[in-house]
């Protein structure tokens, strides 16, 4: 098959959480009204170094895996030219590729100044034992200082579902509105972490 310009760009990346899956409808809108690029999804699940050199991508744009054998692979079979989502490569030692992310600091502060905005007095923070949460976090609490809004921090709630899974909440009145990225796939450790208030 000969390729006449067009750049065939690999995206990998989980269609699990709603972040992922709102990146993928801003890559596909943007490569639509490209005229010389053409855009292939593949599963994170699949035999990506394979997938990659069958398919002869020009760059892979990954994230949303925690199969970091897969991914130097990736990267060494597209030459270095991948972009990784989330600043999750780097720090587990992967280096050559491009990597982007949210400032969860700011996410925080522009969540807190929101319903500050919209005149909330009752809201909370919900979050998870990760370190973007905790920066999240982090920038939540530190825009509520900013406005003279006593901490939340001592009436934390802390709840794990049926997996394990944690989430902690922030507030003296369970929210009126939320922060934290919600979505259907952590919807019930939201209605756990409400159970308990």
């Amino acid at each position: 098959m000969q390729r006449i310009g067009k750049r065939k760009v690999g995206v990998a990346l989980s269609t699990e959480l709603a972040c992922y899956r709102d990146m993928i409808r801003g890559i596909n809108a943007f490569a639509k009204v490209q005229l010389n690029w053409r855009v292939e999804h593949l599963s994170i699940y699949a035999d990506l170094p394979r997938l990659v050199v069958d398919n002869r991508f020009d760059g892979v744009l990954i994230g949303g895996t925690e199969n970091l054998e897969s991914v130097k692979k990736v990267l060494h079979s597209v030459n270095g030219r991948a972009v990784g989502i989330g600043g999750q490569f780097a720090h587990h030692g992967i280096k050559g590729m491009v990597e982007v992310e949210s400032d969860d600091l700011a996410v925080g502060r522009m969540a807190a100044e929101h319903f500050l905005a919209k005149g909330l007095q009752h809201f909370g923070f919900i979050g998870i034992d990760t370190e973007w949460s905790e920066l999240r976090e982090t920038g939540y609490v530190k825009a509520l200082d900013k406005f003279s809004i006593a901490k939340l921090r001592p009436e934390a709630v802390e709840a794990r579902d049926s997996r394990g899974w944690g989430c902690r909440t922030l507030g003296k009145t369970f929210p009126t509105g939320f922060d934290d990225n919600l979505n259907p796939w952590r919807c019930s450790h939201v209605t756990t972490c409400a159970a308990g208030r």
